[in-house]
């Protein structure tokens, strides 16, 4: 049985040349070609359709030094749909170079593969399934925000946590981002990731043990108040609101981590959509979870990606 090849999909605007070095670096480890989509969405403050000249090329030049094929796409103007329009865009972009059983997996610039297991491949050539499941990491110092520095000292603070999240995907065409960012949909309507309430996710191949150092937290601070401005945009306009994972009728504006665990890799949970209603008892629930395993929930705040 022959190997798939796996096909990065990156979307990136105006990133540090070094990270995304090393996010592309990295990326070679798995994928035999990455497929690189600039340009700001539309609601992003003061975005542009491309980034700094200097970061195509530092992914063009260390891709191919890394023996991958590498297509880079700057769009006309905006992504006027966001990240719905982005992301569908970059699926419609890799079926122009995956053939059959290939694979995508899906890459932020804030993203370094860290370890990948030896029979990788082949557990993508053997099974039946559509999507695989890999770990994320994240670290957090403390000292770099008085606050936090000073619950640090209160309480035991591990400093990171693992999570699970759906990265890759079977090259399947039409495979489309449907209402928001996180969800993803084959052309014959069966969910390969998101929190639909009225749909189950596909089951997910297990490649946990691929483990990807993701660094929002360690995003400078200019750049995360554009994140957070752009968010703010987004919820307020509702342009990708799905329904209420508690009421299921409400349109679902917020996000809340739900079912935290402490397990030896660390932290985890499951990130749920839900409406202005619903919002503040689920989140009281969130965060009395995370103090009855230790941690506060204030230095937990996730901050998100900007492209």
């Amino acid at each position: 049985m022959s190997e798939p090849r796996v096909i990065g999909l990156l979307s990136w605007y105006s990133e540090s040349a070094v990270w995304l070095a090393a996010t592309v670096a990295s990326a070679a480890k798995v994928c035999d070609h990455l497929v690189a989509v600039d340009g700001a969405y539309f609601l992003y403050p003061d975005g542009r359709n491309r980034s700094g000249s200097e970061q195509a090329a530092v992914i063009t030049e260390v891709a191919t030094a890394q023996g991958m094929g590498v297509t880079v796409h700057t769009p006309q103007g905006k992504w006027e749909g966001n990240e719905v329009e982005k992301r569908s865009f970059m699926f419609r972009l890799g079926e122009v170079v995956a053939e059959p059983d290939d694979w995508y997996m899906v890459l932020d610039a804030d993203e370094v593969i860290l370890d990948v297991p030896g029979d990788f491949k082949q557990r993508l050539a053997a099974t039946d399934l559509d999507a695989g499941e890999v770990t994320f990491w994240e670290h957090q110092d403390p000292h770099r925000d008085p606050r936090m520095a000073d619950v640090s000292r209160q309480m035991a603070w591990s400093g990171h946590h693992r999570y699970p999240i759906r990265t890759l995907f079977r090259a399947i065409p039409g495979l489309k981002v449907s209402t928001n960012h996180y969800t993803y949909v084959t052309p014959d309507g069966r969910l390969l990731w998101g929190n639909s309430t009225d749909q189950a996710q596909e089951p997910a191949l297990d490649c946990q043990d691929l483990l990807i150092e993701h660094r929002t937290h360690l995003r400078d601070l200019a750049r995360r108040q554009s994140a957070r401005d752009y968010y703010k945009l987004r919820d307020s306009t509702g342009i990708e609101q799905g329904v209420c994972e508690r009421c299921h009728d409400g349109k679902a504006n917020k996000f809340v981590a739900v079912d935290w665990e402490l397990e030896e890799q660390g932290l985890t949970a499951r990130t749920v959509p839900v409406c202005e209603s619903c919002w503040p008892e689920l989140n009281a629930e969130s965060e009395a979870a995370l103090r009855e395993l230790g941690f506060d929930p204030e230095g937990l705040k996730y901050e998100g990606a900007a492209a």
